[in-house]
């Protein structure tokens, strides 16, 4: 009878139990600037699809293409298309993906040589676009 009750209480204060998983310790909020997604969630979400093959255009004294026309920093390397978004670089085999997380020190030299911004800066005064 005694082993009867223990087990029921035990079976009772597990039933009470939620368990919760908790965030990284110091996330309790969304930081501005994150579009409201929590810090760590870009980066698993991954880079938005882009539906059309952009339009790609060769940066002079590189062997780094820029897509143009479009509000994404992509770049195409070798045949391989690189996306930078929400901080986080991403590479994949054409324009659609499936795109996976790259290190910034394992980017081409071609990208590792300075930001997006001064990538775009040596294309002809009629591409530019930031």
């Amino acid at each position: 009878m005694r082993r009867v009750f223990i087990a029921g209480i035990f079976v009772g204060v597990l039933a009470g139990c939620v368990i919760v998983p908790g965030g990284p310790p110091g996330h309790g909020g969304v930081p501005p600037g994150h579009g409201g997604i929590p810090p760590g969630q870009a980066k698993k979400m991954g880079p938005p699809v882009l539906v059309a093959a952009p339009r790609l255009v060769l940066i002079p004294d590189t062997n780094v293409y820029v897509a143009t026309g479009i509000d994404h920093d992509v770049f195409v390397v070798g045949g391989v298309y690189y996306f930078l978004h929400e901080g986080f670089w991403y590479s994949g085999p054409n324009h659609r993906g499936p795109w996976r997380g790259v290190d910034g020190k394992d980017l081409p030299p071609g990208l590792q040589k300075g930001s997006p911004g001064q990538l775009k800066q040596k294309l002809p005064p009629g591409l530019k676009k930031s």
